[in-house]
């Protein structure tokens, strides 16, 4: 049970959204800083080695994830358990997947020893294991009680407080790789601290082993885990067969123009937590759906404006940025952008059917999706280099955002109509919501 007067009430539903995007930008900046000052004061064969140190690590976590986070959102906000078992249930799963974690990271260091490496990198590279995967289990109890708040503070604050270590450690002090490993564990074990501290101000921490609870967490968490895999697979199909068909330059080219034209994807990515979190909550599902719509149909008209602003700045933003060699990129993003555009509407009601326990929706779309991406791609880029991969992969956007429209019209009981064209409720949502970001008041509180 929650402990009464220790939690913050809800905020509305565009006041998180704006709170995620704020925060968003602010982890963009911190870690382009960061990003700058380790490839100064590290030099190439520093950044590569911290790069060497944390790479399996980060994969690692990934995979121990197992989607818990969301499978306990999901468990938490249905209550199809209390919160105090639901959580007793993570802090053992954490345990065990953190050694396990450790065990293999650490086997992997000794089959692939470096000079460079020591036992002090290593035994720091280790550390960030379990802080993380700790981190990212708390997240998920967060959503299941509407805390995004909370969910932001222990996403934003660990770039932060890297970035005050990395100036202290690598900028001051000189201590290369070392010093940022360092900045990285000390920032990961304050977070997860004050995670934990939030956590334990919400409910009673305790260790009761409850195997069913954890084997049916591990169970709808693996399908969040591979709905989630297969999507971003999709993602890197391009650069993969690029590498068989193409050259490197086409290679590089793709990913710069894929980076340019992802970067509308930054307002889906803002959304998920705040959407998921609403979902796995919501009483009323056809109410909470009603809602949903409106702002999928407000996003999809601001991506469509953000997608206009590339296609017109980046024949010029492209060649200034990153030199006139990867002017041909220009050619990529254009080739992007539609099925990037389209695939907002993908995300959104993605995010939306994983609140309402139906990972699995996306696994039927998925795959059909990676199978359209390999075949086009096989077939263009013989043809036309990286935009014959852009074309592959803006086609099977398309499809994933048509296959997942008929699909969540289907579960809803909607006509794919009623999800893709606007209505009256829209434009009093707009009519609402946006005077309020003309406020002074208001931008001043945004700026805090």
């Amino acid at each position: 049970m929650l402990k009464k007067g220790k939690i913050p009430s809800p905020r509305s539903f565009f006041a998180d959204a704006i709170s995620v995007i704020r925060t968003r930008i602010m982890l963009q900046i911190v870690g382009i800083l960061t990003s700058i000052i380790t490839a100064r004061y590290l030099g190439p064969d520093g950044k590569g080695l911290v790069t060497a140190l944390t790479a399996v690590p980060l994969i690692l976590v990934r995979l121990s994830e197992l989607g818990i986070r969301q499978s306990a959102a999901f468990y938490v906000g249905r209550k199809l358990a209390s919160i105090e078992e639901i959580t007793s249930a993570l802090a053992i799963l954490c345990v065990v997947t953190s050694l396990l974690s450790a065990l293999v990271c650490l086997i992997y260091f000794w089959a692939t020893w470096l000079p460079q490496y020591d036992w002090a990198l290593i035994a720091l590279a280790l550390a960030l294991l379990p802080l993380s995967i700790t981190r990212s289990y708390i997240s998920g109890i967060f959503l299941g009680v509407k805390q995004i708040g909370r969910f932001n503070s222990i996403g934003w604050l660990p770039a932060a407080f890297t970035l005050l270590f990395v100036c202290l450690f690598v900028v001051a002090l000189g201590w290369d790789a070392f010093g940022m490993m360092l900045g990285s564990v000390l920032a990961s074990v304050i977070v997860t601290v004050l995670a934990i501290r939030m956590l334990a101000s919400m409910v009673d921490l305790r260790f009761a082993i409850d195997a069913r609870l954890m084997v049916n967490l591990i169970r709808l968490g693996a399908v969040y885990a591979l709905a989630v895999f297969l999507l971003q697979l999709n993602y890197r199909v391009g650069v993969i067969l690029l590498q068989q068909f193409g050259t490197l330059e086409d290679v590089g080219l793709f990913s710069l123009g894929t980076n340019f034209a992802d970067l509308i994807w930054e307002i889906p990515f803002a959304l998920h937590g705040v959407i998921l979190s609403r979902s796995v909550t919501a009483t009323n599902e056809a109410l909470f759906s009603k809602n949903l719509l409106s702002l999928l149909r407000l996003t999809m008209a601001a991506a469509l404006i953000c997608g206009a602003g590339l296609a017109i700045a980046g024949p010029i933003l492209i060649p200034l940025v990153y030199g006139h060699e990867f002017a041909p990129a220009v050619s990529v993003v254009n080739w992007m952008l539609p099925g990037i555009i389209a695939y907002v509407a993908f995300q959104v009601l993605n995010t939306d059917l994983s609140g309402k326990g139906r990972p699995w929706a996306s696994l039927l779309i998925a795959v059909p999706s990676i199978a359209i991406n390999a075949v086009l791609c096989v077939a263009l880029i013989p043809l036309y280099g990286a935009d014959g991969a852009a074309m592959a992969a803006s086609a099977s956007y398309l499809f994933a955002t048509v296959a997942i429209t008929l699909v969540y019209a289907r579960m809803q009981s909607l006509k794919p109509s009623q999800i893709v064209l606007f209505a009256k409720d829209d434009v009093r949502l707009l009519a609402a919501k946006v005077p309020a970001l003309m406020r002074v008041k208001f931008l001043a509180e945004w700026l805090k």
